[in-house]
């Protein structure tokens, strides 16, 4: 279905230039196929979520940051927009691994919606928030951008990783969390700055 309403609006690109247009509409035939697995999650199985913290506003841009406890966190997360407010789905914005953008069906998605795919190789990944920045920007849609400073989720392999990280630079060794990576955050905040889409 999504598909379909996709394609047969591409024609607004090409032949009357309405690109913003364009964007709004596949974001929201996206976030459409989203709702499918919310519904399950939230009618079927009862799961109940709580968010603490300042309120996500729809009409501002945002930098969230999720600690990455399992493999599923982002979806969890979508239950948490949606309760604030569904339209906020259609705003969210993901930078994550490279390897999800080859996922059948669901890469498909994520790269309809512009999400951020990093390689850990900063020179690209740099590039790459920055025209994902300069293209939210263009579009005019105060877009929530949502990383996991750990870069992965916490298993027994990644802790190991980060208490060896900790003991060289002489740090605690967490117990619930990893230590995150700091370049790829710094360097967004930066140009969203620079950008002004902040």
């Amino acid at each position: 279905m999504c598909n379909y309403i996709v394609t047969l609006f591409l024609p607004m690109i090409t032949i009357f230039g309405m690109h913003r247009e364009w964007r709004s509409l596949m974001d929201r035939a996206i976030t459409f196929w989203m709702l499918i697995p919310l519904f399950f999650l939230h009618f079927i199985f009862r799961v109940k979520v709580k968010a603490i913290g300042d309120e996500i506003r729809l009409d501002e841009p945002s930098i969230l940051i999720l600690n990455h406890r399992t493999r599923l966190d982002w979806f969890y997360f979508w239950l948490v927009l949606w309760r604030m407010n569904p339209w906020l789905m259609t705003r969210n914005r993901i930078a994550l691994k490279e390897l999800l953008r080859h996922a059948p069906g669901a890469g498909f998605g994520m790269q309809g919606l512009l999400y951020v795919f990093l390689k850990r190789d900063f020179e690209i990944d740099s590039a790459r928030m920055a025209r994902a920045v300069d293209y939210y920007a263009d579009m005019g849609q105060p877009y929530q951008i949502l990383m996991f400073p750990e870069g992965t989720d916490k298993t027994a392999h990644t802790s190991a990783q980060s208490d060896r990280y900790a003991d060289r630079e002489g740090l605690p060794r967490l117990k619930h969390l990893l230590y995150p990576r700091t370049a790829g955050f710094v360097h967004l905040v930066q140009k969203m700055r620079q950008s002004e889409f902040f």
